[in-house]
């Protein structure tokens, strides 16, 4: 039984071929929709992977006399250049630099720690005035319904009042 109103059938009994092509265009489109989620979907894990790869070629360790990407932290030989490698914790290095690499790690560590504490004391500094802004916009609020609903002697007052408070705390 055709839907009234929704028919691929005129008045005289014949078919209403821009009927039909309007259902058929929606329904490709709601394919078409379905594909797009599905495409867009699988280049969302493609990025994903990609960037994977990316990370993980990046944190591989550099050949300290040819520069060459090595395969995996501990090898004895570099497979490009065939020199020999010493490795100070998962650092390579020339065979008898050890002791200046150690050196360098150790102030690239300290620097590190330093600029940790910086960031840190900022975020705390910027809390702090956050904090204090918030303090003078509720007093500002605060004055200004004082003033809209008890009228402007008693807001007069209590402004004095807060003024001396923060007086008081500086």
């Amino acid at each position: 039984m055709p839907i009234k109103g929704d028919s691929w059938f005129d008045e005289d009994g014949k078919l209403d071929f821009e009927e039909i092509q309007e259902d058929t265009s929606w329904a490709a489109d709601m394919a078409g929709v379905a594909q797009r989620r599905t495409t867009n979907k699988l280049l969302k894990q493609q990025q994903k992977e990609r960037e994977a790869a990316r990370r993980s070629y990046q944190a591989l360790k550099d050949c300290p006399y040819c520069g060459a990407k090595l395969p995996k932290v501990g090898v004895e030989i570099c497979m490009h250049c065939r020199k020999e490698l010493a490795w100070v914790e998962r650092t390579p290095c020339k065979p008898g630099t050890e002791g200046q690499v150690r050196k360098q790690l150790k102030k690239s560590e300290a620097i590190r720690v330093q600029r940790l504490r910086a960031e840190k004391q900022r975020e705390l500094e910027r809390k702090e005035k956050f904090q204090e802004e918030l303090a003078g916009n509720v007093f500002g609020w605060v004055v200004a319904l004082l003033i809209y609903g008890l009228g402007l002697p008693f807001a007069l007052c209590l402004t004095v009042y807060a003024i001396v408070w923060l007086v008081q705390l500086l």
